[in-house]
């Protein structure tokens, strides 16, 4: 490419390098070229700065794509958290229903044995009192028995001292007969 400017600027300063000297040939050339170097590094500078900028403007869409992404994960992170907070409130909240319907079931059973419990108590006394029943219920058919048999032998007395005296009195009587007929 600096062939090509170089022979286009020749060919423009030809026919005026045979009018001006050797030395303004040489200083235009000279001039030229400067400007040439000049240019190219403008343009490459302009090409860096370009670059550079691009560069900067790509790092920058890489920083924002990157916090957006960030804000992204950070908020799913938050949603999954947040998630997980309320199965955890639901696990606990399950688990303290159920601790409550074990205690209920626990209390009952409590309950249900002193119940028992006092149903055997009751029984116990109340077995008291009926073996304590059954011995005056003993004890009064012992005394009824008694008393028949009371009742009986003074039966069999009376019966007896009545016998006695029945026959005392027929033999007073027949003693009186025979001893009156005499």
């Amino acid at each position: 490419m600096k062939n090509i400017l170089l022979a286009i600027s020749l060919a423009i300063l030809l026919p005026a390098v045979h009018a001006q000297s050797l030395q303004d040939q040489l200083a235009t050339i000279d001039q030229v070229q400067q400007q040439r170097v000049a240019d190219a590094q403008a343009a490459i500078r302009k090409a860096e700065a370009e670059q550079k900028a691009e560069e900067e403007r790509m790092r920058k869409e890489y920083e924002a794509q990157e916090r957006k992404e960030a804000r992204a994960r950070a908020a799913a992170s938050a949603r999954a958290a947040a998630r997980e907070k309320v199965r955890a409130e639901a696990a606990l909240a399950d688990k303290k229903r159920e601790q409550g319907y074990e205690d209920q079931l626990r209390d009952l059973e409590i309950e249900r044995q002193k119940a028992e419990l006092e149903a055997l108590k009751a029984k116990s006394k109340r077995a008291n009192d009926y073996i304590d029943r059954e011995l005056q219920q003993q004890d009064a058919a012992t005394d009824s028995i008694q008393a028949k048999a009371d009742a009986t032998r003074n039966v069999s007395e009376g019966a007896k001292s009545k016998m006695t005296s029945e026959g005392k009195a027929q033999e007073k009587k027949a003693a009186g007969w025979f001893s009156s007929d005499e």
